[in-house]
């Protein structure tokens, strides 16, 4: 059992949690029954600041007391026209904003998890492999705004109640066969099995009402409508299916093969396209006693290889590939009369999308010296996805939106990764351990659209702040993904400082504007390394971590003025 209570840099910002967890691993039937039960409860409340005090702290006239003598707004100063009215577009008290701000939320989860593994009595070499996954979170709040406050008293306050319930649950059922054929020193197990997983969201649309709406039964607001019951309930769901079947093949302990088949389907997509294969195969050949058995500074050799398919469905929206209409809420409402009626608005959907792939082939190399004291592995991969999702950009009239998320192209990915890890010393009382790893890594978007057009330069990605629709990365052919797509920057020949606010016509044409950006740098890494070191003494450790990153970076932009 747990509980922890901590403030946050705001003053009413809290947080609290109260956790219990119980594990139970008891066997039956001679053994042949094991069971691992696992349970864990959490209670967590919150209580939001308002983080629009940060920039009013930083705003707000410091020589001004928080408090004031005229009584308005709660007894909180604010900026004020000379007849006393409140300035709409000044700066707000951030200490009235906090205090007169009530935001809580309370939040119930129950995750718990049964796994059994029944061991034949009949036949012992075959296991009937059982778990059953839950994870319900029920939340809850209300954010009330006091009728005297700044930001609010028009309306004379505000108060809001939301609610959501989630449940998530995971059925498999598997078969496992492990036999050992001593007389071709072989070793085979086989596994079958099927997954069942359900995803399913309840929530509620409450409006949000002032006080003097609530206040007011004849006001055209609360005209059918009560305090805290729904405009409209909800439960969006979809499910995840798959049938596993794979095989290990283990020779004389020297020889591995391991080849295995995926059927994947997702509520997701239409029916046409809701169902992925994906195989894989894998083999490994340990070396040493072949060619270097007799060699006792080499532990270990292997030589690895790998090559295997999986489908991806992140990022799609519920029954998206179904026309459908969302009702607007009570702040897009159209008024005729006293009553306020809602839009029902459609919704951009594709019913040809389908499974983004990824097949990845590997090469690997493991190796081990002096009792393993030096260890370690290189690997080349190269990785080739297909049917790629990604928001794209398309004609106005083809579908309900301007953008729509699809399979929209290919996109290879290829490195090599090094691991290597030591024991410098290793006496009775003392150890110390050394490891490294880099890693190079490229990415390349390959193909983007289903018919070629040569003026096409790219997807916008990577928003930006100053104005909607501004981006400053791209995903384009022959690039990175979310290369950088920006003015060419100008330096003063003679102390190589950037000139600002002069950028280059690319074109020539007498004119900065969006024909004269280009593919820059992207933000993405090309090389990474680890290091990290161990010392222990006795009963004691001391141990240090690190990483770096190198090849990404990171740039500012500004609006272009003068042409060069």
């Amino acid at each position: 059992m747990g509980y922890l209570t901590q403030d946050g840099i705001l003053r009413t910002d809290n947080f609290k949690r109260f956790t219990g967890s119980l594990n139970l691993s008891p066997k039956f039937l001679n053994d042949h029954l094991s069971v691992n039960l696992a349970l864990k409860v959490s209670n967590t409340k919150n209580n939001f600041a308002d983080q629009g005090a940060i920039g009013s702290a930083i705003a707000f006239d410091p020589t001004q007391s928080v408090r004031s003598s005229n009584g308005k707004f709660g007894g909180y100063t604010e900026w004020l026209d000379p007849n006393g009215t409140l300035m709409q577009l000044a700066t707000r008290n951030p200490v009235a904003l906090l205090n007169q701000r009530d935001n809580k939320s309370n939040v119930n989860r129950f995750i718990g998890n049964i796994q059994l593994d029944y061991k034949i009595h009949w036949f012992p070499d075959l296991h009937v492999l059982f778990n059953f996954g839950i994870d319900n979170a029920k939340g809850s709040g209300n954010d009330n705004i006091d009728s005297a406050s700044a930001t609010n008293y028009l309306t004379g306050g505000r108060k809001t109640y939301y609610e959501q319930k989630k449940t998530s649950t995971i059925t498999d059922i598997q078969l496992f066969y492990a036999k050992e054929l001593k007389k071709l020193n072989t070793k085979v197990d086989v596994l079958v099995g099927h997954s069942y997983q359900d995803f399913v969201t309840f929530s509620s649309s409450f409006p949000s009402f002032s006080y003097r709406a609530i206040a007011d039964p004849n006001n055209p607001q609360m005209k059918d409508t009560l305090p805290g019951s729904a405009l409209g309930t909800g439960k969006p769901e979809w499910r995840l299916e798959s049938y596993l079947g794979r095989v290990n093949i283990s020779i004389a302990n020297k020889y591995l093969i391991t080849a295995s088949l995926r059927r994947d389907g997702s509520s997701r997509f239409s029916q046409d396209n809701r169902i992925g294969y994906y195989p894989a195969i894998a083999a490994a050949w340990k070396l040493k006693d072949d060619f270097f058995k007799t060699v006792n500074v080499i532990s270990d050799l292997k030589l690895r290889f790998g090559w295997g398919s999986t489908g991806n469905q992140d990022g799609i929206a519920y029954y998206s590939y179904l026309p459908y209409y969302t009702r607007s809420n009570c702040s897009a409402q159209y008024q005729f009369g006293s009553t306020f009626y809602s839009f029902l608005r459609p919704s951009a959907y594709d019913r040809t999308r389908k499974w983004e792939t990824t097949t990845t082939t590997n090469l690997g190399f493991d190796f081990g010296f002096l009792n393993n004291r030096i260890s370690g592995s290189v690997d080349y991969y190269f990785k080739k996805t297909k049917d790629l999702l990604s928001v794209v950009p398309i004609a106005a009239g083809a579908n309900f939106n301007i953008e729509l998320y699809t399979n929209v192209g290919n996109m290879e990915n290829k490195g090599v990764e090094f691991t290597l890890n030591t024991t410098p010393v290793k006496k009775q009382n003392l150890q110390w351990d050394f490891g490294f790893n880099f890693t190079y890594n490229t990415r390349e978007i390959t193909n983007l659209l289903k018919q070629q057009d040569p003026n096409f330069k790219g997807i916008e990605v990577s928003g930006i702040s100053g104005g909607t629709g501004n981006n400053i990365g791209r995903l384009a052919v022959g690039y990175s993904p979310n290369v950088f797509y920006v003015f060419k920057q100008v330096y003063d020949p003679t102390s190589g400082k950037p000139v600002e606010g002069l950028y280059e016509d690319l074109n020539r044409d007498g004119v900065i504007d969006q024909s004269d950006r280009y593919y820059y740098k992207k933000p993405a890494s090309d090389i990474f390394i680890g290091l990290n070191t161990q010392v222990t003494y006795k009963k004691y450790s001391l141990g240090i971590a690190g990483h770096a990153a190198i090849g990404h970076t990171f740039i500012t932009i500004s609006i272009p003025t003068t042409v060069c």
